[in-house]
């Protein structure tokens, strides 16, 4: 596949008159990727999956701050990015009932970069690569209950600095970040398969995970730090009558840094790792009814609770986004035979204050989601 993408957009990062500003030149970036699968047909209890996969992205940025009327500070560059890997998982069914499966991934970074504006000139490029395992064993007890257990490791390429401070840090990348994940759980379904309950338990250890701390200049810098992420999640599915379906689930995750980078402003061992809050909830419910043969209409809701997060990697509680809710609503009338559908719809009906991210360039700012929206859309498959 190959997509590209053109775009320019400017920030207000002040809302002073005269303030700090950020003008985005315009971005360019194109990504080719390909990949081919392959999934063995064998009679037996052995089965194998697996695959190649390549990709390459360019992409050009320049970031101009407006410090002051007519003074502008750049910052940009031309980066290269190339991916190649090779993946495969064995599987093999001891009994009807346990099943184990093995496999890897190989994968290949390459990245390069060309800084543009204040670091004009300096060049750097990394390659990397890493053998990632996986393996599963899984029981079915009956058809209608899976209990599971896996470890598998992860990989991600380092990054580049966005907006370095001297000349070693702009041709400076982060080392590869890895995960190691642990999981259980069980899938099931009860009364006739007309209620679904799935749980599952994880843990998960990353090591040089990538953070944007506090930098010179009041910019942001990347450093690295370890962190365990661990918890567990509930789901529910209920099919009350034919017309009525309720969802809910319950998430529970605890996250703590178990290493981190000295530099002021920026995580201590113990803090929670952002975008991470302890508890989340959601409930729905869809109530579908035959109007005629072949159209229905639906009466949607969905509620959801997320409690309170840290939106950056300071240690400021300005940047705490509070405990909140949101409730949702839509009615719509589908035509199964024609292919079209018209709803009418609510986003946050109790007009929810509330941000989902957070900026300490020249702010600090919050970025607040919208308020109460209604909405009437309208599809046609052709």
């Amino acid at each position: 596949s190959y997509r590209t993408m053109d775009f320019v957009q400017a920030y207000d990062l002040s809302d002073v008159p005269g303030g700090f500003k950020l003008d985005r030149d315009p971005f360019h970036q194109n990504q080719f990727s390909e990949e081919i699968q392959y999934a063995s047909n064998w009679s037996g209890p052995l089965s194998l999956a697996g695959g190649v996969y390549y990709s390459n992205e360019r992409a050009h940025e320049v970031l101009g701050f407006i410090v002051a009327p007519g003074v502008e500070l750049p910052f940009g560059a031309d980066q290269t990015s190339r991916s190649t890997a090779v993946y495969g998982e064995l599987t093999y069914a001891i009994t009807d009932a346990w099943k184990v499966a093995v496999g890897g991934r190989q994968t290949w970074d390459h990245k390069s970069i060309e800084r543009q504006g204040v670091f004009q000139g300096i060049t750097a490029s990394k390659s990397d690569s890493q053998f990632t395992p996986r393996g599963l064993v899984s029981y079915q007890a009956t058809p209608d209950m899976l209990f599971y257990g896996s470890f598998s490791k992860g990989y991600s390429a380092g990054k580049y600095q966005a907006f370095p401070s001297d000349n070693a840090t702009a041709a400076f990348i982060l080392p590869p970040q890895q995960v190691k994940a642990f999981e259980i759980g069980a899938k099931t379904q009860w009364l006739d398969r007309r209620l679904t309950a799935n749980l599952a338990l994880f843990r998960s250890d990353y090591s040089e995970l990538g953070l944007n701390i506090g930098g010179s200049g009041s910019l942001l810098r990347a450093l690295s730090a370890d962190l365990r992420a661990e918890g567990g999640e509930l789901e529910l599915a209920a099919r009350v009558t034919k017309e009525l379906t309720i969802t809910a689930q319950v998430s529970r995750l605890k996250t703590g840094f178990t290493r981190t980078p000295t530099f002021p402003g920026g995580p201590n061992v113990g803090d929670p790792q952002r975008y991470s809050p302890p508890w989340t909830a959601g409930l729905a419910a869809d109530y579908v009814m035959s109007v005629t043969a072949t159209r229905n209409l639906t009466f949607g809701a969905n509620y959801s609770w997320a409690d309170q997060t840290m939106t950056t990697n300071f240690n400021d509680p300005w940047f705490i986004q509070k405990a909140y809710s949101l409730m949702d609503a839509r009615v719509s009338l589908e035509d199964t035979e024609k292919n079209w559908s018209i709803e009418v719809g609510g986003r946050n009906l109790g007009n929810t204050h509330w941000f989902d991210q957070a900026s300490v360039l020249s702010g600090p700012i919050r970025y607040y989601q919208p308020p109460r929206t209604w909405a009437l859309s309208f599809r046609m498959k052709l």
